[in-house]
């Protein structure tokens, strides 16, 4: 079957660059959403409207905004287990500070194991500052940064380096106050950090609303020079950052912001070549022309994504880090080491946190919702499942991707008996999305993502490709040169760069 996993990547990252799906925002039964997937809550801003929508068959919480995913958060492990998984989650395993049975209990309370791929390279903008670094060689969970990061979504990327770093303080600014208060609500680990203060009392965690612009403009104008990582993570409709936080003048504030080896992180949706190329050289060019003089690339590969042979021309999660100071292996080796012997989640263990569904697709796209085959509310017959997996054992066509699995079953016999057996269950009291009638040329897919493995493997497939000799700022100046794209400013920014 031609290329039948790209369709099952394409759905398993959307919560990185956010996949539209072409129905009512708010419906959660559409084809490649999984078929427990239900609203937490709703609501609108002068910004958004926002939705928290929870599967537990696909292990997630993620936050919408309209009918697009801004971050995802494993339910499992759940933030209440942490402190029966060993000393070393010390700094994170206290609920006792939450209303018994007002959330444990009754609500989603996810950990900090996200599900969102491109967040898994934030350390690396930590572990680079060899400023920060050096004096804590052998424990980097020492390592004690002030972290600004602009644009909160679902809040998985402040969990990521509270896990990582729980010395860092970090403060997150956000337009919509909306969101604030959704993080608050939803995902009590966040709530929490806000209460705790590091060894040497500074808040671990601060959520302001307010315009990031603003707030980097006024920290630039104190001349404290306060940060060592300043995280770019701003989306608008369209997958585009808003124009006012991609231009010279902004990257010439958020650089009078940095103390002395200090990065600039930003997360930019484009591709290396292509008319997809525009937002990514432009940024680029933009951050070099603002003294950012040092640039390095690091691009998210998609699920099932073969790194030597990726299509250029793809839209992707685009991790450009930015500085005044060398950032290269050649320039910076001892900041790059610690990169490579870095383990995301090293207290977690693999083949725990896995999610396992099947569904139907055709040669272009997942046609159905997935059926989860763990911690659903309602599975198909055993009869059925025992059928399943046996042919799925007994099936040649798989592909094995970054932290996950495909398996193609072409027998028809057991094609229609998925759809029978899905029919006769059903969840949550509707038909989940294209089941009834099944086309003609579906075929059955089973899906495993390993949560655990898939940090891991993202991580150490994006080092291994900044680390390259094939790669570099080379290799960055060569894609782009500044003919190739366009010079963000404050009078001609990026507001016509939509996807």
């Amino acid at each position: 079957m031609k290329s039948f996993c790209l369709a099952a990547a394409l759905l398993a990252f959307s919560a990185a660059i956010g996949f539209r799906y072409q129905d009512s925002p708010y419906r959660t039964i559409h084809a490649g959403m999984h078929a427990d997937a239900r609203v937490l809550s709703h609501r609108g801003s002068p910004y958004s409207q926002l939705s928290w929508i929870a599967s537990q068959g696909a292990n997630e919480l993620n936050l919408y905004f309209f009918d697009v995913s801004h971050g995802g958060i494993c339910l499992e492990p759940s933030w209440d287990t942490y402190a029966s998984l060993g000393p070393s989650l010390a700094h994170l395993a206290n609920p006792s500070v939450l209303d018994a049975g007002s959330v444990l209990h009754s609500a989603p309370n996810p950990g900090t194991l996200v599900s969102t791929p491109y967040l898994y390279l934030f350390p690396i903008g930590v572990l680079l500052n060899s400023q920060r670094m050096n004096r804590f060689k052998q424990d980097v969970r020492l390592a004690d940064p002030n972290i600004l990061i602009i644009g909160l979504g679902a809040g998985a990327g402040v969990s990521i380096l509270a896990h990582h770093f729980p010395q860092a303080s970090i403060t997150v600014v956000d337009i919509d106050a909306a969101v604030i208060e959704g993080v608050r609500e939803h995902y009590p680990f966040l709530r929490w950090l806000e209460t705790q203060r590091t060894q040497d009392s500074r808040a671990r965690l601060r959520l302001l609303a307010m315009d990031g612009r603003q707030y980097i403009r006024r920290i630039a104008r104190e001349n404290s020079k306060p940060y060592d990582l300043i995280i770019l993570d701003a989306y608008t409709l369209g997958l585009t950052v808003p124009p006012h936080l991609m231009t010279r003048e902004f990257y010439q504030e958020t650089m009078a912001c940095l103390r002395e080896g200090g990065i600039v992180l930003s997360n930019v949706a484009g591709s290396f070549s292509g008319k997809k190329q525009r937002m990514l050289s432009g940024a680029v060019r933009s951050m070099k022309a603002a003294g950012l003089s040092h640039v390095q690339i690091l691009p998210v590969y998609r699920l099932g994504e073969h790194r030597d042979h990726q299509d250029t021309r793809i839209l992707r999660n685009m991790m450009v880090l930015a500085s005044r100071s060398a950032l290269t292996l050649s320039d910076n080796p001892e900041g790059w080491s610690r990169v490579a012997a870095f383990v995301p989640y090293p207290e977690f263990v693999l083949q725990r946190w896995v999610s396992r569904s099947f569904y139907l697709a055709n040669d272009e796209r997942v046609l159905t919702a997935k059926i989860p085959l763990e911690r659903s509310s309602g599975v198909p017959d055993a009869a059925f499942l025992e059928m399943l997996e046996r042919r799925t054992r007994q099936a040649k066509s798989r592909v094995e991707g970054l932290g996950a699995r495909w398996v193609l079953v072409e027998e028809k016999d057991l094609l229609k008996d998925a759809a029978q057996a899905v029919q006769d269950y059903g969840m949550r009291g509707h038909e989940p999305f294209g089941w009834r009638n099944p086309p003609s040329d579906a075929r059955l897919i089973y899906e495993e993502i390993d949560w655990v493995r898939l940090a891991r493997e993202v991580y150490a497939d994006a080092v291994r490709a900044a680390m390259s000799p094939a790669r570099g700022e080379s290799a960055a100046d060569a894609i782009f040169d500044a003919s190739q794209g366009p010079l963000f400013t404050d009078a001609q920014p990026n507001a016509d760069l939509v996807y």
